[in-house]
């Protein structure tokens, strides 16, 4: 038998949609962990070398909620796991320490503009922390995005650690509808098509993918879901919001030999913005190789940086494997059979092309 349950549990993530709801906060034993501080201009080095002996915590634990990099009074504090933690803590008290985690490199970051401190761990003090338990600085930035087919909030998530404001969301999935509610304050609108949108900075939309995904018929923009794309385009027409990031699938740039791309650009464009699009892999954040495409736009040929300067980041590679992100039996107790297959669903997922292709 085989196991495929993702480790999100701090957010109530688990099994299926219908289980992705967030449980009452359940209060526990308050502890604390160590953290590093630095100046921002050693934050990148010491991250990325951090990340390489796996010495920061999995990035979706909530004091990685808002970043893996936290910014405190103008310095920036990274969290150490428990392991890392105790090796660190005996090298700043002069302790001659072995370990893993204490490579030259990070030795010699260590030297530098770098202090150990002690903050709480948010995570063994609630099993659901919502925004106000998070105890961060105000973000600097300050502006305003809409949400289109919102699912349960992943680009909410994302933005309100940046400082945005949502002034609409919609989903129309009732189980999407039903997470999302429960994790985030406000109307939540349902049918695109019959709401009126405000004003805002920012539109971000993960629209429908199964009409370009690879593992069915790609029917494209022609199928319902995929005529939905059209609704972005007004909105975009309508509220003229400086910028939008769009959320798809990479079999939509092969969706009817690349037409519907084509198409989608077209759209945009006429819309009045400067369109850029990549597909990029999730692979550096998770133990998944998980590509999507992404489309960025800015309203106007010179506006918002003319989006002539535009780059697609490349986020530091966290290594972590299966192992950092599946529980085992003990962890699962009693609902390890809710996250089970059977040997047979296990066949079926190996025949499927896409597995094949990464398997072979």
């Amino acid at each position: 038998m085989h196991r495929l349950h993702n480790k999100l549990r701090p957010y109530g993530i688990g099994g299926g949609l219908e289980s992705l709801l967030i449980r009452p906060t359940q209060s526990r034993a308050k502890s604390s962990r160590l953290a590093l501080q630095c100046c921002p201009q050693l934050t990148h080095q010491l991250f990325s070398a951090l990340s390489a002996v796996r010495a920061l915590p999995r990035r979706w634990h909530l004091d990685g909620r808002f970043g893996a990099v936290q910014v405190v009074e103008g310095r920036r504090r990274l969290v150490l796991s428990a392991e890392a933690a105790a090796a660190v803590s005996a090298s700043f008290q002069g302790q001659s320490v072995t370990s893993e985690f204490l490579t030259p490199e990070v030795m010699r970051l260590l030297s530098q503009d770098v202090t150990l401190e002690e903050v709480p761990d948010m995570e063994t003090e609630t099993t659901c922390a919502r925004e106000e338990d998070v105890d961060l600085l105000p973000p600097a930035a300050d502006f305003t995005f809409a949400e289109l087919f919102a699912g349960i909030g992943g680009f909410r998530l994302g933005l309100e650690a940046l400082g945005g404001r949502c002034v609409f969301a919609c989903e129309i999935h009732g189980a999407a509808r039903e997470v999302y509610s429960r994790n985030f304050a406000g109307e939540l609108h349902g049918d695109l098509r019959s709401s009126k949108v405000p004003a805002h900075d920012l539109l971000v939309a993960g629209f429908p993918c199964q009409p370009f995904s690879a593992l069915g018929n790609q029917p494209g923009l022609q199928a319902p879901q995929g005529q939905l794309f059209g609704e972005i385009v007004r909105v975009l027409r309508q509220c003229q919001p400086e910028a939008f990031l769009l959320e798809n699938v990479p079999g939509l740039l092969h969706s009817n030999r690349g037409a519907d791309m084509s198409a989608i650009l077209a759209e945009l464009r006429g819309a009045g913005y400067h369109v850029f699009h990549d597909v990029v892999n999730a692979r550096s954040l998770t133990a998944q190789q998980r590509k999507r495409l992404f489309l960025v736009g800015f309203r106007g040929a010179g506006g918002a940086g003319g989006g002539s300067g535009f780059q697609f980041p490349e986020p530091a590679e966290l290594g972590l494997l299966a192992k950092d992100v599946l529980d085992g039996d003990e962890e699962l107790g009693e609902a390890v059979e809710l996250y089970t297959i059977s040997d047979q669903q296990l066949e079926r997922l190996r025949r499927l092309p896409l597995v094949k292709q990464h398997l072979n």
